[in-house]
């Protein structure tokens, strides 16, 4: 143990390199290939990446339970969902207004407490909407499983 604390330093990037070069010869003589090129294709795309927050992946589930709902009640023919659209748009919207809420970046603190209010507001609102929207579709799938198994 001790020779390897003496030693350990003096173990630099270029030894290292040495030791990958041995390794890699000695793996491709056991393989019997002396395979030295590689090829690559590779090509850059611009993407633009948005990170989720609680906010957005909460719009993303009530959209995806209100299109499912929507697509039960036509399989099995059945009313009740002819405004999915709309009710849709009513979460983006509020969900557009609790996203675009900024935080005051003003001394005074009356300012301060008045844009938290704010945003606590937008966000409670969206919040509010969303569990109305998630009962709506799971009363409405419930009542349509009791009427068809009894």
């Amino acid at each position: 143990m001790q020779t390897l604390k003496d030693n350990v330093h003096l173990f630099t990037p270029e030894i290292l390199d040495e030791i990958n070069q041995v390794i890699v010869n000695a793996g491709m003589k056991l393989k019997k290939k002396d395979i030295r090129m590689g090829r690559c294709d590779s090509f850059l795309v611009e993407t633009n990446v948005h990170y989720p927050t609680d906010i957005n992946l909460l719009f993303d589930a009530m959209r995806k339970i209100i299109t499912l709902t929507v697509r039960y009640a036509e399989k099995e023919s059945l009313n009740g969902w002819r405004q999915y659209q709309f009710n849709i748009r009513q979460i983006k919207r509020a969900y557009r207004a609790a996203q675009q809420t900024k935080r005051s970046t003003s001394k005074d603190e009356e300012k301060i407490q008045k844009r938290f209010e704010l945003i606590y507001d937008a966000h409670r609102h969206y919040i509010q909407l969303s569990q109305s929207s998630f009962k709506n579709s799971t009363d409405f799938i419930d009542q349509s499983l009791q009427h068809q198994y009894g």
